[in-house]
């Protein structure tokens, strides 16, 4: 063991393992190093790309309102014709255009360069009556080229973006239309843009960043002849644009690192710090973007790699030096050869999977751009080309956009709508029914649903069914709302019919019931008559029980006639009510004969209840007629429940003399067990009869 030991801290064993930790720290450096710049950079381009995105929407869409406005006929007259009467009312137009896009200032300038119309025309501060014909934006625009311009205001002191276009009335120029916005349009913080990130206009001055040190500064000095000329523009006013304090500045793999001095403000020493630069250009624009990304990441990594490659070194070299002194075995040389051959492999497989893995998320990133592009295109024109109505509103309520559909429905055009409160195209009762639902649901951030009536353009109403949802942002306020509208006024119109020809309907389908009972209860009468000109009792009892039956049919017509629902009666009260008119009829002795009534209250289809009272009839007529012969007294049974099949058990028993053994329904003489076999087929019921303790009958079928 002590012989191992020694040969463990052997000089050249000990310089062999220097020198292989030396090489594998420098490897795993500038291998660690290339690949984690290259990803720094992919990432600093990915964020550039995202952010650029971000900006030239947001100018693309401030741009749109001054094109539009310049176009504007109200506008243009204007300008041609300046009339005094008329400055205060375009003054307010400006304000209230100025106020829905949420703009810093609007203002118009004659082709001299004189402000003769400003949305802030009611501030200390207001531009009407100064002169900026000395700025690049007017310049341009005068010449007919709508552009964008970033400068400090010359009487506000504010930094803004101005997007300018020419006013013509017919080929001519007579004026520009300038939009002023806060650069807080570029403000990185919102979108959580890690690292520095400078923007920068065409002469390479700082005017947005996420950190405000290098705000109005240059990245390099710039040309007497340039800060000539932005001071003649005054661009920036009386800021001193001093040059970035770049100590340092090394182009590495197609990337340049930059060392930046700044003084400590806890400790009031300079520090320099080094970051990888990239920036993004674009021909049509007149700023470009550059980011800073601190090293920082680079070297943490550098070092955990190094450190890890140091440490499995070291453990993999005393381990082969163990093996190697213990056993003293050239074969296990060359497999301690091997184990670290296979090792390195393993890392340079584990890098290139690393890298592979890098390029495949950078790939999905991209084809998760291109689908949210085709997706908001597709969606885009999915609202365009909807046929419901469309309607978007912000907090305060004033139209933000409409479809061409809403647009059709109320007989305007999009650009009428556009800027208008969502009140003014509603009657009284539907602003109520409006402002409740903002105020009690969709602030809060639920959904709504309501029955209104809009006001076309000529006057006429519109009814529809808004469909809203909020809008809100990160903390939960209310921002805005989106609504669908459907035009249902025709169908309100057909509904009305529908309701007044169905109301007509019923009242044909009860007097047609009433019709039926009376023209029953005629014949009955009829019947009646004929009875009493009958001698022979065979024949008379014939015709009673034929009387007997056409009046349980008329009382189905007559219950259809005094209920509210046409097609369906209870049976309780139905065959409560036939009962009762047969006991009159054949006058019998209540007293005497018990009757035992359990019959569920459902509704039935008259199609079901004619058979089964008819059922009810000729099996009650029997049991009054034969069932108590030669006694004083009986009991009658009634039941009708519902079973677990949904089908209908009705019962009809008696405690009497009982059916004789030989009579089988559908096979006797009897007329009246005849026309029961008869209903029972037409109901495609099945009937049983027990004989035990009188006679009962249990018929089952469907509901």
């Amino acid at each position: 063991m002590k012989n191992i030991i020694k040969q463990l801290f052997n000089l050249r064993v000990v310089l062999l393992y220097l020198a292989v930790c030396l090489i594998a720290a420098w490897l795993t450096f500038t291998t660690t190093k290339e690949t984690e710049l290259q990803i720094l950079k992919k990432e600093i381009m990915e964020r550039l790309t995202l952010f650029d995105h971000y900006i030239k929407a947001a100018i693309d869409s401030y741009s749109v309102y001054a094109q539009v406005l310049s176009k504007s006929i109200r506008i243009s007259d204007f300008c041609h014709h300046p009339d005094p009467d008329k400055v205060e009312a375009i003054n307010e137009y400006l304000s209230d255009f100025n106020d829905s896009i949420g703009a810093f200032v609007t203002y118009i300038m004659n082709n001299d360069g004189l402000t003769i119309a400003s949305s802030n025309y009611k501030s200390p501060k207001s531009l009407i009556g100064s002169n900026f014909g000395f700025r690049e934006y007017f310049k341009k625009a005068i010449k007919g080229q709508g552009n964008g311009y970033i400068a400090i205001g010359s009487m506000t002191h504010t930094p803004g973006y101005y997007t300018a276009y020419p006013i013509r009335h017919g080929d001519d120029i007579v004026g520009v239309f300038v939009i002023k916005y806060d650069l807080d349009i570029f403000q990185a913080k919102k979108l959580e843009i890690e690292g520095i990130l400078l923007m920068e206009d065409k002469n390479d001055v700082i005017f947005a960043s996420n950190d405000d040190r290098y705000l109005f500064h240059t990245m390099g000095k710039l040309p007497e002849e340039t800060l000539r000329q932005i001071k003649d523009s005054r661009q920036y006013l009386s800021e001193p644009l001093p040059p970035l304090p770049i100590v340092k500045s090394v182009n590495e793999d197609n990337a340049t690192i930059v060392t930046l001095r700044w003084k400590d403000a806890k400790d009031n020493k300079y520090k320099d710090v080094s970051y990888i630069m990239k920036e993004l250009y674009n021909n049509k624009d007149d700023w470009h973007i550059c980011m800073l990304a601190g090293l920082d990441k680079v070297n943490k990594e550098i070092r955990e790699n190094i450190l890890y490659v140091l440490l499995s070194v070291t453990i993999i070299f005393l381990v082969a030096l163990l093996i190697s002194l213990m056993a003293l075995d050239i074969k296990q040389r060359k497999e301690y050869e091997k184990t670290i051959i296979k090792i390195n492999e393993g890392l340079e497989a584990k890098v290139i999977e690393r890298t592979q893995e890098l390029q495949t998320n950078i790939d999905q990133l991209s084809l998760l751009e291109r689908t949210l592009y085709a997706s908001e295109y597709k969606y885009r024109q999915l609202v365009e080309l909807s046929q419901e109505g469309v309607w978007v509103i912000d907090k305060d309520g004033i139209t933000t956009f409409v479809n061409q559909a809403m647009a059709d429905m109320l007989g305007y055009t999009g650009e009428e709508m556009v800027g208008v409160p969502f009140l003014d195209f509603m009657d009284d009762k539907a602003k109520a029914i409006a402002k409740d639902s903002i105020n009690n649901k969709i602030q809060s951030g639920e959904r709504d649903r309501v029955e209104i009536t809009h006001l076309h353009k000529n006057g006429e109403g519109v009814n529809v069914i808004v469909s809203a949802s909020p809008f809100m942002d990160e903390q939960g306020n209310h921002i805005g709302s989106f609504a669908v509208i459907s035009d249902i006024t025709k169908l309100k119109e057909t509904e009305n019919r529908l309701r007044k020809s169905l109301a007509e309907q019923e009242v044909l389908l009860r007097e047609l019931h009433h019709r039926v009972k009376n023209n029953l209860q005629v014949i009955a009468g009829l019947v009646g008559l004929q009875i009493n000109h009958v001698e022979d009792a065979q024949s008379k009892g014939a015709l009673k029980d034929t009387q007997n039956r056409i009046q349980s049919i008329a009382l189905v017509h007559e219950r259809l006639y005094n209920t509210g629902n046409l097609s369906e009666i209870s049976i309780k009260e139905y065959i409560l009510s036939l009962v009762t008119a047969m006991f009159t009829f054949f006058n019998a002795d209540k007293d005497k004969i018990d009757l035992r009534f359990d019959v569920e209250d459902i509704n039935v289809e008259i199609d079901v209840v004619i058979p089964c009272g008819l059922i009810i009839n000729e099996l009650f007529t029997n049991i009054l007629k034969y069932a108590f012969k030669g006694r004083d007294s009986g009991e009658i049974t009634i039941k009708l429940n519902v079973l677990e099949t949904d089908e209908l058990e009705l019962i009809v028993g008696d405690n009497g003399v009982g059916l004789p053994e030989g009579i089988e329904i559908g096979k006797t003489k009897s007329l009246g067990l005849k026309v029961v076999s008869i209903l029972v087929k037409q109901l495609r019921g099945s009937l049983e009869i027990d004989r035990a303790g009188g006679t009962t009958f249990v018929l089952r079928f469907k509901k």
